[in-house]
């Protein structure tokens, strides 16, 4: 960091130095050592406050990996060597893909959805219930054969346009369903799911932020049940939704 200071205070930083060297045309006579001390007694509170910002940005960043969160923590994974296999999350948790390409893995806590009462929707033309938070705002996608719900916690901007929409959980059929390639290195945890009984799989995808999937065959069209994973809250909240999830 530059000791230089800003242009706007230069002429009077010049005028505080010309008074400390001539006073009434004559150099001041304070002891060397007194001259000295005041500089350097500046320069480590400089120092001192530059470690101090430094200490608190490091602990910032570094807090989401493994730090305490109300509905859970992240935890990043070691570094796979080429060719291992994908590891087994842990019961509940998620794994997902860093821009980097190592592991992170959200593990939620066991009580985090103690708090929230549910109501139950049923999507009678397309044969299924499920349950979603009291409270929470409720849109309707586009209406036909079949159609996506979504809800979104409390205090949403739910009309906002924003890209990709407001973060919140979409369910519903959908027909024209591609599942992500095998290769695709932006997939993780992948692995079977059941809902009631039928058969379907969970992934996660964190090539466009991060969205955590469930997806079940359904005739000629898919039952997708998707959350942005951005949020601990809209994790756990879909993975009761999961759970409730029932087709009739």
């Amino acid at each position: 960091m530059s000791n230089q200071p800003p242009e706007g205070h230069q002429p009077a930083a010049r005028a505080r130095r010309r008074d400390k060297w001539t006073a009434a045309g004559k150099r001041s006579r304070a002891p060397l050592s007194r001259n000295l001390a005041l500089p350097l007694a500046g320069a480590l509170i400089v120092a001192l406050v530059l470690f101090v910002v430094v200490a608190l940005s490091i602990g910032h960043t570094a807090a989401p990996a493994g730090a305490a969160a109300p509905y859970g923590q992240w935890i990043p994974q070691p570094t796979l060597a080429p060719g291992a296999p994908t590891p087994t999350a842990a019961p509940d948790a998620l794994l997902f893909t860093n821009v980097d390409g190592s592991l992170l893995e959200y593990s939620p806590k066991p009580d985090a959805t103690s708090s929230l009462t549910w109501e139950t929707y049923r999507g009678q033309a397309d044969g299924y219930t499920i349950e979603y938070p009291s409270g929470w705002a409720k849109t309707d996608g586009l209406p036909g054969a079949s159609q996506m719900e979504a809800v979104y916690p409390p205090g949403s901007a739910v009309s906002a346009d924003v890209p990709g929409g407001p973060a919140g959980i979409t369910f519903g059929l959908v027909m024209d369903y591609r599942p992500p390639e095998s290769n695709d290195l932006s997939v993780a945890g992948r692995h079977a799911v059941s809902a009631g009984g039928v058969g379907g799989e969970l992934y996660t995808n964190s090539g466009m932020g991060r969205i955590v999937s469930a997806v079940f065959p359904r005739g000629n069209a898919h039952f997708v049940l998707s959350a942005d994973a951005t949020d601990g809250l809209l994790i756990v909240v879909f993975q009761h939704m999961l759970a409730s999830l029932r087709f009739t």
